[in-house]
């Protein structure tokens, strides 16, 4: 894992030939193979080598009974969204692979904008969208959350930008508000109140 190799982007290529670069440039990451078995590309569900990385539709609990073909990401999103989790992983690993939720929330935003799940169509707009339904309460429960969700949106913005993943630049930042301090310090005031005797 100390001699991990950055993607760097072709001048020439445009950006659907970049997704596919980029795509190939990933299969090749081994860091998280374990003995005898290697990291299954074809896998939905990643779990085995990176915990709890399932490529699932947002909000779908892939330990359902009623989990099926239907809940999986969009084929078109599926190899990119594993080339970035796995390349941002590589790079820091964390317990929380929280760089797929804002790959799903791309993938609805898309889908809600009538687009088809195609990084490549990724712009403002599509962004925006993305932090709508990020904002969105019954998404996320907490406001610490949307925040968080938001921001890794914004990562993952810049990095299509950076590396011409996308047909137009989004030059994009996250419009969600940090949740103050002072609200936070309340809620933790209240819920100290409640323990008191």
């Amino acid at each position: 894992m100390s001699d991990v190799i950055t993607f760097k982007p072709r001048e020439q290529l445009n950006a659907e030939q970049q997704v596919k670069e980029y795509i190939a440039f990933a299969k090749k990451l081994r860091g998280f193979d374990k003995e005898n078995a290697p990291l299954d590309w074809e896998a939905v569900n990643w779990s085995f080598w990176i915990k709890s990385l399932a490529f699932s539709k947002l909000g779908t609990n892939v330990r359902s009974k009623s989990f099926g073909p239907d809940d999986i990401l969009d084929r078109q999103i599926t190899d990119f969204a594993k080339a970035y989790c796995l390349h941002q992983q590589s790079l820091n690993r964390t317990s929380e692979v929280i760089q797929v939720v804002a790959v799903r929330l791309v993938e609805k935003a898309l889908l809600d904008l009538g687009y088809a799940a195609d990084i490549t169509l990724v712009d403002g707009g599509v962004m925006d969208r993305a932090a709508e339904v990020c904002d969105d309460r019954s998404v996320h429960k907490s406001e610490d959350r949307a925040y968080r969700c938001g921001q890794q949106l914004q990562a993952l913005s810049r990095f299509l930008d950076d590396n011409k993943l996308t047909v137009r630049p989004a030059n994009w930042t996250n419009p969600i508000p940090r949740p103050t301090d002072a609200e936070g310090h309340r809620k933790r005031e209240d819920d100290r109140k409640k323990k008191m005797p």
